[in-house]
C-alpha cells in the first residue's frame, strides 16, 4: 500500500533473504527510495528493486591502475643491426 515505509519493505526482503537492512536498497526505476512507498508515487502493480550493496568488483576501465602500466610491462633488450 502506500502507507508501507521502505523499511518495511527492506524487512521483508530481508527476511526472505537473510540480508541486513542496513545492506540493502529499495530502488524505483533505478532511483534509490526513502519514506513511503506513497511519497514516491508508488501505486498497485509497481516494480520495486530490493538490492544490496556489493563491496569490491573490477577495476577494468577505471582509474584505479592508471600509471601502473609501465611497472608491469617487461623489459625486453634493444637488438642492434650490423651495419
Amino acid at each position: 500500500t502506500s502507507q508501507e515505509t521502505v523499511t518495511q519493505i527492506k524487512a521483508l526482503g530481508g527476511s526472505l533473504k537473510g540480508i541486513t537492512l542496513e545492506n540493502q536498497m529499495v530502488l524505483q526505476a533505478g532511483v534509490p527510495m526513502e519514506a513511503t512507498l506513497g511519497q514516491h508515487g508508488v501505486e498497485t502493480l509497481t516494480t520495486l528493486e530490493v538490492a544490496s550493496h556489493v563491496l569490491g568488483g573490477k577495476v577494468h576501465g577505471t582509474l584505479a591502475c592508471a600509471g601502473k602500466v609501465r611497472s608491469k610491462t617487461l623489459k625486453v633488450a634493444k637488438k642492434y643491426e650490423k651495419e
